[in-house]
């Protein structure tokens, strides 16, 4: 009996997250009174963000296999299949968001609460929560599609905004690809809310707004009828993320599209006419986390810093991201700048710029091997840092500003690394550079915010914490190390086996300098595994650097 109501209050439990996804509550029980009654659902929401993204991958390919299968010939372009790289480049970029979040988000709601109490012009009895809450979903929308307009329309916004953008890819992942800054600029959009609207129902329609605009990253819904003028809907959002010229600076609506209509920004989405290609009109060609966050930032203060009297400077920051000296009068800048893209409906098989590289070097054609591993490593590498911010979120009261400080500095170090990774080949002095700094990372390092987190029960017990605690460094840093010498058997002999006088490009693949090398490492690994030592993998990794 016990078990079956467990199982009951789980179920309803998860189909309340889900209808939460679409902004389907219920008025009267989200009508909270105090900001510690308001739940953090975005955190709740993150298991719902990782089942969908399952979903999405297994439509687009029943869609692909049905356009195979039938040969169906249609303009609309299939839905593309999420890659790894951006996929990882996008959720990491939530990650970092969400971590930092937790430092950052006090700055918009004590700002709320201090106006509230100060220049609040009526406050609502009980009997007004239905009035309170239609007041605080349509107040706080409306604030949103300002202060996302704002975030495209005004350089300063597009600084913190543009991390959203970057990606070049349109799929669920994009949802999460957040701005760790841009809270900075437009939380000043929703302060005039606070004239009428309770702290409490601010922050649960602020969220529930987000959340809102999760399943509208998608190429896989098509066009929604009479919704298109109604709601924001993914074909709405695909003309926003856009980088066609006809894309620039349209739809901006949180959830409700009509503030577009109402304002001159909507723009329907040209199915049978130019599909819509994803990204900045310059993209930044990286997955470095840094990059994505600041990339923009450091233009606007460099060119501000840079410009010919305090005049340039001023609109350097407050004009347009387009805007140029050489036409003050265009507060966007010049339309015709806006660099053009293929017609993928009049030649499909364009060159549309996807930066794609080879993972780390590795061709998944040619060298098969070498890229599963180094796939294995940034795969764990990226779970690990996933479960990890989740559990800094669950524990982000006792952690204090210190240990989130702490965490935010892990998963940036941690998400830098897959970065470079997924950036492509590397010079051969900076993969030795970046090769040392991994095994320092994970044999020196990782034990030492293994025990400082474990203090605050982040990692768990039992086996959990002893895979997180040993075997998964020590898995880590073994599959780097293979993936090091498959790509280049030179920088392992010019480490140790030239000692031994057995110098030569191919030596890794002959049977007797396996033999000779390798076995001494290979033992002390397998004794770390079994006895769960460390000094077993320091005497490795000594052997190595012999």
């Amino acid at each position: 009996m016990a078990s079956s109501a467990f199982n009951d209050t789980t179920a309803t439990s998860v189909v309340a997250d889900t209808l939460r996804m679409f902004y389907i509550v219920d008025p009267f029980e989200t009508s909270y009174k105090s900001l510690t009654d308001v739940p953090n659902f975005v955190a709740k929401a993150q298991p719902i963000f990782i089942a969908f993204l399952f979903l999405e991958i297994a439509a687009v390919l029943l869609i692909h296999l049905h356009a195979k299968l039938y040969a169906t010939k249609s303009k609309r372009r299939l839905p593309q299949f999420p890659r790894l790289n951006d996929m990882i480049g996008s959720i990491g970029a939530g990650v970092l968001q969400q971590t930092s979040g937790l430092l950052l988000k006090e700055f918009q709601i004590t700002l709320y609460v201090w106006l509230y109490n100060h220049i609040c012009l009526v406050r609502f009895d009980e009997q007004w929560d239905l009035v309170v809450w239609i007041l605080a979903f349509l107040g706080v929308d409306l604030a949103y599609y300002w202060a996302h307009r704002g975030a495209h329309e005004l350089n300063i916004g597009w600084a913190g905004h543009v991390t959203h953008h970057n990606s070049q890819d349109y799929n669920l992942s994009t949802a999460l690809r957040q701005s760790t800054i841009q809270v900075f600029f437009t939380t000043f959009f929703y302060l005039p809310l606070a004239l009428i609207i309770p702290p409490p129902a601010f922050a649960l329609h602020n969220m529930l707004n987000l959340l809102f605009q999760f399943w509208i990253h998608t190429e896989v819904i098509p066009p929604l009828g009479p919704l298109e003028y109604i709601i924001n809907t993914p074909s709405s959002h695909r003309v926003h993320h856009g980088r066609n010229p006809f894309c620039i600076d349209k739809n901006y609506a949180g959830v409700l599209i009509i503030w577009d209509i109402l304002f001159g920004t909507y723009q329907q989405e040209m199915v049978d006419v130019e599909p819509v290609l994803y990204g900045v009109t310059h993209n930044i060609n990286t997955f470095n986390p840094i990059t994505i966050q600041f990339h923009h930032l450091k233009y606007v203060l460099t060119a501000a810093g840079t410009a010919k009297g305090p005049v340039e400077a001023f609109s350097r920051v407050f004009m347009g991201p387009g805007w140029t000296p050489e036409r003050p009068e265009l507060r966007l800048g010049d339309p015709n700048d806006i660099p053009r893209v293929p017609n993928l409906i009049q030649d499909p098989d364009a060159d549309i710029g996807y930066f794609n590289p080879d993972l780390f070097g590795f061709s998944a054609e040619k060298d098969p091997v070498g890229a599963a591993i180094v796939t294995a490593y940034v795969l764990l590498n990226f779970v690990a840092v996933v479960v990890f911010q989740m559990g800094v979120q669950m524990q982000k009261e006792v952690l204090g500003w210190q240990g989130i400080a702490v965490a935010v500095g892990v998963c940036v170090l941690v998400l830098s690394g897959i970065g470079e990774l997924l950036d492509g080949e590397m010079e051969k002095e900076r993969v030795l550079v970046f090769a040392v700094g991994q095994s320092v990372w994970y044999l020196v390092v990782w034990p030492m915010l293994v025990l400082y987190f474990d203090g605050f029960g982040v990692l768990g017990d039992g086996f959990l914490s002893a895979l997180v605690r040993f075997y998964l460094p020590v898995m880590l840093c073994a599959l780097f190390w293979a993936a090091v010498y498959l790509k280049d058997p030179e920088f392992g002999s010019a480490m140790a086996i030239s000692k031994e006088g057995k110098e030569g490009e191919h030596w890794m693949w002959e049977p007797s300098n396996w033999i000779a090398y390798c076995r001494l490492e290979y033992v002390c690994f397998a004794g770390a595994i079994l006895t769960g030592s460390w000094v077993w993998t320091l005497l490795g990794l000594m052997i190595i650097y012999a």
